[in-house]
C-alpha cells in the first residue's frame, strides 16, 4: 500500500504544489502544506486504496490549507503580498496550463494582482475557484472534494467571480496603521 501512495504522491506532486501555491501566496508555505499532504497519507491513507488517489490527494491539501488559512487570518497583518515564485518554462510545476486553467493560469494565477485579490476571498471561496475554475473540476467533484454541498460550492464560486470581476483588492488595514503600511498599500492597488 505505501508503495501505491508514493507513486500517487509522485505523480501528482506538481498538481498539489500548485493547488497549495495559489491557495496560500507563498512557494515556502506551499512545501510545507505539501508535506504535510504527503505525512497525512502515508500516516491516514484512504480507507478504498482501490479508487482514483488524486481527488482525495486535493482534498486532503486543500483542508490543510483551509487550516492553515483560518490559522493565519487570527494573525493577519496590516497587509499581504504573496511570495514570488520563478516560473521557468521548462518548471514542471506550470506545465500544461494552456488547457482549462489558462483562464487564470497563463495571465493571472501568478499575477501580483491575482495573488492579492484571491488573497481577499475565505479559504473556502479560493478553494472553489482553484478547483472549478484552475483544475476545471465539476461542481459535483468540488463538492466531494470539500465534503460540502453543490449549493455551497455554486455560491462560493459566484461570489469568489463576482469579486475577482470587481477586482476588490482591499487590504485589511488596522485602525491604527501607520503611514508607510498604508503607503504600502496604495502601491498594492497601483
Amino acid at each position: 500500500m505505501a508503495a501505491i501512495l508514493e507513486d500517487a504522491l509522485r505523480e501528482h506532486r506538481d498538481l498539489l504544489w500548485g493547488v497549495c501555491y495559489r491557495m496560500l501566496g507563498c512557494p515556502a508555505d506551499a512545501d510545507d502544506a505539501l508535506q504535510a499532504t504527503f505525512e497525512k497519507a502515508l500516516t491516514h491513507p484512504p480507507l478504498d486504496i482501490s479508487l482514483p488517489l488524486r481527488p482525495w490527494l486535493v482534498r486532503v491539501a486543500i483542508n490543510h490549507c483551509r487550516d492553515e488559512l483560518r490559522k493565519a487570518h487570527t494573525r493577519k497583518s496590516a497587509f499581504w503580498l504573496p511570495g514570488p515564485v520563478e516560473t521557468p518554462e521548462d518548471d514542471p510545476r506550470f506545465a500544461g496550463f494552456e488547457a482549462p486553467d489558462a483562464r487564470y493560469s497563463r495571465m493571472e494565477s501568478v499575477s501580483l494582482a491575482f495573488m492579492v485579490v484571491l488573497h481577499s476571498l475565505t479559504p473556502l471561496q479560493r478553494a472553489v475557484l482553484i478547483l472549478r475554475d484552475v483544475l476545471d473540476l465539476s461542481v459535483a467533484e468540488t463538492a466531494q472534494a470539500l465534503q460540502t454541498s453543490s449549493g455551497n460550492v455554486k455560491m462560493a464560486l459566484h461570489r469568489a467571480r463576482a469579486a475577482l470581476a470587481k477586482g476588490s483588492v482591499r487590504p485589511q488595514l488596522h485602525e491604527h496603521a501607520s503611514e508607510s503600511q498604508v503607503l504600502q498599500a496604495l502601491l498594492v492597488h497601483l
